[in-house]
């Protein structure tokens, strides 16, 4: 056999038994005569921790979880019954709709049109160039996000609506 696939082989199979591991202990199913003592170190005290002189740390001694030994017959049993939570990852769905849309091309177009315009108003008026760039810096911090909020808003409505 080759050996990448042979390492591969084996990585796998590391990682599935620790996740196993991992899965039973979430379940409780614990051996507490295996337990071992395992020392957390901190650089932030909590209630319970003592001080550490030689690592500069708190620390605290706590008994690390040992998950049961179980078959693959009887893991794959308890799967059934409590199987692995997925991570589910909220990612945020783009609703576009032909309102939405055009509320978001407004609001960049209006963007971009005081960007410019500020910058220009700050060439142009030497003395009261800081009218200009308060006046950019208003749309930019208040109104663009407001209307690309609007918009999402909006989006959404329109989607409840077709439902």
């Amino acid at each position: 056999m080759n050996a990448k696939l042979q390492e591969f082989f084996d990585r796998v199979k590391a990682e599935k038994e620790q996740q196993k591991k991992e899965h039973l202990i979430k379940l409780g199913l614990v051996d507490d005569t295996k337990s071992a003592p395992k020392r957390i170190y901190s650089n932030v005290w909590e209630d319970g921790w003592n001080y550490d002189n030689e690592n500069d740390n708190y620390y605290k001694d706590v008994n690390e979880p040992v998950a049961i030994d179980v078959t693959d017959e009887e893991y794959n049993e308890i799967l059934k019954y409590a199987p692995i939570p997925v991570e589910q990852q909220k990612t945020r769905e783009k609703i576009s709709t032909k309102y939405a849309d055009t509320i978001k091309l407004i609001a960049d177009i209006l963007f971009f049109i005081h960007i410019i315009g500020g910058v220009t108003l700050f060439i142009i008026l030497e003395n009261y160039a800081f009218i200009a760039i308060i006046a950019a810096l208003m749309y930019c911090l208040l109104l663009y996000p407001v209307l690309l909020g609007f918009s999402r808003i909006v989006a959404a409505a329109e989607k409840i609506m077709q439902e």
